[in-house]
């Protein structure tokens, strides 16, 4: 469990799959919302095999933090209670969803709170793909997966990662001469990129500032990491890439925004 709680707070773990609401453990932070002594629980009885997640949330309300258990009786025992043994990344799929959130059945993960917010406001399934991992604790804020982003709760909110620039480490992209922009082609000063066509179109009608930040490379032609072999027209931006689909002419997905997430969540070694 992490511990993004607030300062004096009484927090509880709870069941959050099958038994919600049972409270496993109780602890109190101290004044900078670390726990005192680690909060140590035992699996409920009559849990079946499978995956879960417990939910440890403070008394002031905060988001709640999550972590992914297996839980399975060993063959050679038969009746022995289960166990708790936490998986290896927050990429590992689990059961079902906790704290009222949303379960997608197709990666085995869910979105609850914040993170589900933003995932509906900003166009669902279309613009994000499914979730990836399960919120987890990077460095000192949480911090969640989907097929195409990296989403980061700040005090400010949640926001995209940047992905782009990320994956993009040690390519060059020469910035191109200024130019006055036009309602067909903008010329972005921070990054001395582009965008036109096609590109810009979708830029502008699916929150574009929001989400992509600003194109730091010009369109360029490569594989997009499909597994088809195929090279498709691309341009990357700050937080992600967007494609050009041939095969989708004339449909609203002629212009995709790339697996991005699914392509870091690879490097880090959480997916094959």
């Amino acid at each position: 469990m992490g511990t993004n709680f607030a300062a004096s707070a009484i927090v509880s773990i709870t069941w959050g799959a099958t038994l919600e609401g049972r409270v496993l453990a109780t602890g109190r932070t101290n004044r900078t919302g670390a726990l005192l002594r680690p909060l140590r629980f035992h699996v409920p009885d009559g849990v079946r095999p499978g995956r879960y997640i417990v939910t440890a949330m403070d008394d002031h309300s905060r988001y709640p933090v999550t972590a992914s258990v297996a839980v399975g009786v060993p063959a050679s025992d038969g009746g022995l209670p289960p166990t708790p043994r936490p998986l290896s990344t927050p990429a590992d799929p689990v059961r079902a969803a906790c704290c009222g959130g949303r379960f997608f059945p197709q990666t085995g993960h869910s979105l609850s709170g914040p993170f589900l917010a933003y995932y509906q406001r900003y166009g669902g399934l279309d613009t994000f793909g499914y979730p990836r991992t399960e919120p987890f604790t990077d460095t000192d804020h949480l911090a969640q997966y989907t097929d195409r982003f990296l989403l980061e709760q700040a005090p400010s909110g949640i926001h995209p990662a940047p992905l782009g620039r990320l994956l993009t480490q040690g390519r060059a992209f020469p910035a191109i001469a200024a130019f006055p922009s036009t309602p067909t082609r903008r010329y972005v000063p921070a990054t001395g990129h582009s965008l036109s066509g096609a590109f810009l179109t979708y830029w502008r009608a699916h929150h574009g500032a929001t989400l992509l930040g600003a194109p730091i490379a010009e369109p360029t032609h490569e594989q997009n990491g499909d597994g088809s072999g195929r090279t498709y027209l691309v341009q990357w931006c700050e937080n992600g890439r967007l494609e050009m689909h041939p095969e989708q002419t004339d449909t609203r997905y002629q212009v995709q925004l790339g697996l991005v997430g699914k392509q870091a969540l690879q490097q880090r070694g959480w997916l094959p």
